[in-house]
């Protein structure tokens, strides 16, 4: 069964550019794209992800809405947090809620397969 990754962010570009990112790595990977919190927790229900890349930033909502969510009902999705807010206390935050990961979206979109396939390695 392939790999599944819902990307969320609130730049269609930039869910766009995550998908070429995933897919050049794992080319069979099937993704789906939200672009607000509410978006992605309905896809969450219905597409089933192994791993979801998540914004903090969602325009007038938050990421971390999301977050909160999917740890409610698993802690089997992997969630890799892409932000901006690249701060230690906003990373601190993220961990503390349940995320398995956190990229800095300025400089560390290059490690997001390496960071999917360490999860597949470790699981």
């Amino acid at each position: 069964m392939p790999m599944k990754v819902l990307i969320v962010d609130d730049v269609k570009e930039i869910t766009v550019h995550m998908d070429e990112i995933v897919r050049s790595r794992f080319p069979d990977a099937r993704t789906e794209h939200a672009l607000t919190a509410e978006e992605a927790m309905i896809k969450f229900e219905s597409f089933s992800p192994n791993f979801i890349l998540l914004d903090i930033n969602l325009g007038q909502e938050s990421g971390l809405t999301v977050l909160k969510h999917v740890r409610e009902k698993t802690a089997r999705t992997k969630i890799i947090m892409v932000s901006n807010f690249n701060d230690e206390v906003h990373k601190k935050i993220c961990l503390v809620l349940g995320a398995d990961s956190f990229v800095d979206k300025t400089k560390e979109f290059h490690l997001i397969p390496e960071i999917i396939a360490t999860h597949l390695k470790n699981d």
